[in-house]
């Protein structure tokens, strides 16, 4: 009875299992395009709360729940260009040049309200990490800037007056990167004190726009280097201090982001539009075909990856399936009571269903050590409830 029990417990767990993880084989891979609620220039796109939300340089905003289904944001009138959008700590929020409100944020990717920076500067990356919103300037006096809400920033200086263009938080620290000046690296742990790295020999050559994290490594990618044909355009760090140039293909790899295992590059114009790597150090690239865009972010969220573009005849492209995670249902059968030679007339469920604002960028060693996890403790809380029904 044991052994059966203990089977179909773990049948019901492969099955969820294969569910929520088929559907992620093609993520990256085969790119559809999506209609977007206005054609405006759209430059950034994140995903949380289970919703995907872009911003625009025309000053707009627009959301889905599902990565195929778009409706335009409530964005009070604003001058601003919006060329970033994160989420983090509850709440979107987005940083862009121009105008006298730098600064916008959303609980919920529909409705915003407009908050001043710290600086009028020319904000081109955000993210989010151990409480703290950092962002960082490619133009202006300062560079960086820190909120612990999103609505009131704080000036800090940036290690070099470098065009900063792109910041991600990981591994106990945030790293971001230039496109243009000398050490085109900077780390900090805190948001506040911040260091230049130069990376490896030749670094500056290349303008980085864009990072990502997965399975233990910052990735970052460029759009151009001073050659003009190189096709190390990608590198990768385990802390953000130091680097190794991974061999990728040519192009203008504007926006980078990871989930699942997959890593994908997109660009805004090239021969090849999207590239994806699976291999757990980045280091080999496959290109893919996408759909006709200017595109310019990418992020991942709940099985789909979304890119936006800022122009062009597609505005959207998803690759893969937009699942709500959920964990498996058991469902214990009527048992005979002990002694009575009745059936007992009550039929016990256990199930949860769990909501993740963001996927964990990881790779396939995670999830098998989640689902490992996942087996274990449903496998104990289920044969404690059989006890306690048996007894």
């Amino acid at each position: 009875m044991k052994r059966i029990f203990a089977l179909l417990v773990a049948s019901l767990l492969v099955a969820w299992w294969i569910t929520n993880h088929s559907a992620n084989a093609t993520a990256g891979t085969t790119w559809t395009a999506q209609t977007a609620p206005a054609a405006d220039a759209w430059s950034s796109v994140a995903f949380g709360e289970n919703t995907f939300v872009a911003v625009s340089w025309s000053g707009t905003a627009m959301y889905s729940t599902n990565g195929t289904d778009w409706q335009l944001a409530n964005v009070p009138s604003s001058n601003s260009q919006w060329h970033a959008v994160t989420y983090g700590g509850g709440k979107f929020v987005a940083v862009g040049a121009v105008g006298n409100k730098r600064v916008m944020v959303s609980d919920d990717g529909i409705t915003w309200t407009l908050h001043d920076a710290a600086a009028a500067s020319d904000w081109f990356g955000v993210t989010y990490g151990n409480g703290i919103f950092v962002a960082v300037a490619g133009a202006g006096t300062n560079r960086v800037m820190t909120s612990t809400d999103g609505e009131n920033w704080t000036a800090q200086n940036a290690a070099a007056q470098n065009g900063w263009y792109a910041v991600k938080y990981a591994n106990n620290v945030f790293v971001a990167m230039a496109i243009s000046g000398t050490n085109r690296i900077m780390t900090s742990v805190n948001g506040t004190s911040c260091t230049a790295h130069s990376g490896p020999s030749g670094a500056n050559d290349y303008q980085w726009a864009s990072i990502t994290h997965t399975n233990g490594l910052f990735v970052a990618s460029a759009y151009a280097d001073v050659s003009g044909s190189s096709a190390q355009r990608i590198m990768t760090s385990p802390d953000g201090t130091n680097w190794t140039f991974r061999t990728a293909h040519f192009g203008g790899w504007y926006a980078i982001a990871s989930g699942d295992g997959t890593t994908v590059a997109v660009a805004p114009s090239g021969t090849h539009l999207a590239m994806s790597s699976t291999s757990s150090d980045a280091s080999v690239w496959t290109t893919q075909t996408a759909p006709s865009g200017n595109w310019f972010s990418v992020t991942y969220g709940n099985g789909m990856f979304v890119a936006v573009s800022y122009g062009g005849q597609n505005q959207i492209m998803t690759s893969g399936t937009y699942t709500l995670p959920t964990t498996p249902t058991t469902t214990i059968a009527p048992t005979t009571t002990a002694g009575s030679g009745a059936v007992a007339s009550t039929t016990t469920t256990v199930s949860t269903v769990k909501k993740l604002s963001k996927l964990p960028e990881t790779g396939s060693s995670n999830n098998l050590f989640m689902f490992a996890v996942i087996a274990l403790t449903l496998g104990g809380a289920v044969t404690v409830m059989r006890k306690r029904l048996l007894s």
